[in-house]
């Protein structure tokens, strides 16, 4: 059984799309993209171009749809699907929960959204080597950082203010962490600081049309799986403003039975993370492998069997 996996920000590289539109479907997608906003989205397809969260967002959005569908084309049935943060976007798209049209409308207003609100002042980071219990003691009661995503039993994200984040790296540092770095992200993300925004996805999926995933889709806001359009909706808004669960989701696939992971373009954070916490299991990067690898290798390991959603 094969889960695909939808990577987040900060798996953003330039060229990212350029490579999407040789695959297939890809050139047709970043048309129709480009179409509906107005933008020629090739040309912001650079690193001074992905120094804005609405282009990164976007960007990564479309060259996961693109890579799934390609996966999809090569053969490789999926079973089950998750994605981190703006991911999740992605995989609501491949568990045809949502229409891609409407997913690229929702992407680009949670971009702009964040860009406008949080033009400065503000960053990400990630603790390796304490778990989220240490990590909640560090950021305590403060208002200036919070938890953002627990990635693994051992990678805690934190967001907040530049300061607060630099204090919490610092702590976490002197404390024992195997590393804490900032990340390439300039939004607090998944925090409470995000419910302005919270509210305006809240507003844009009331108006939008949602399908019962042919598919379980995994949340975000609590790593469950999600078996009705209106579950997706709910998640792609209220997860913005919530830490995100994905080690939990991670885990419930392999409890649902899922034996594969195969993550989309761009990157290959994610098939890291399911390497290490499911030794036991396969995981594959598109990035790395290339489709039809990925697809060969999928098919092998996983059987083509689908969870019955």
């Amino acid at each position: 059984m094969v889960a695909l996996l939808c990577p987040g920000q900060g798996s953003q590289r330039p060229g990212s799309l350029r490579s999407a539109a040789t695959l297939p479907h890809g050139a047709a997608l970043l048309n129709q993209a480009s179409e509906l906003l107005h933008v020629d989205v090739l040309t912001e397809d650079d690193e001074p171009a992905l120094t804005r969260t609405e282009v990164v967002q976007r960007n990564i959005f479309l060259a996961s749809v693109i890579s799934a569908r390609a996966l999809e084309d090569a053969g490789m049935r999926i079973g089950a699907v998750a994605g981190h943060s703006i991911g999740a976007y992605a995989a609501a798209v491949c568990a045809r929960a949502l229409a891609f049209p409407d997913a690229l409308k929702l992407v680009d207003l949670r971009g702009r959204s964040m860009a406008a609100a949080f033009e400065s002042g503000y960053a990400m980071g990630a603790v390796s080597g304490l778990d989220e219990r240490a990590v909640e003691a560090i950021v305590g009661d403060t208002r200036d950082v919070f938890i953002a995503a627990e990635n693994a039993l051992d990678q805690i994200t934190v967001a907040g203010t530049i300061a607060g984040v630099k204090a919490a790296l610092a702590t976490a540092q002197a404390l024992g962490a195997r590393t804490a770095r900032r990340l390439e992200i300039s939004v607090p993300s998944h925090t409470p600081l995000m419910n302005p925004i919270r509210d305006l996805l809240r507003d844009a999926v009331s108006r939008i049309e949602f399908h019962r995933p042919v598919v379980p889709f995994a949340a975000n806001s609590d790593g469950r799986a999600k078996l009705e359009g209106s579950e997706v909706a709910a998640d792609l808004a209220e997860s913005v403003a919530l830490p995100v669960r994905w080690f939990d989701a991670t885990q419930m696939f392999c409890e649902r039975g899922v034996r594969v992971f195969v993550e989309a373009m761009p990157g290959d954070t994610l098939a890291t993370l399911a390497a290490a916490a499911f030794p036991e299991l396969t995981a594959i990067s598109v990035e790395r492998s290339g489709i039809t690898r990925a697809a060969e290798r999928a098919r092998k390991s996983g059987h083509n069997l689908m969870i019955d959603s």
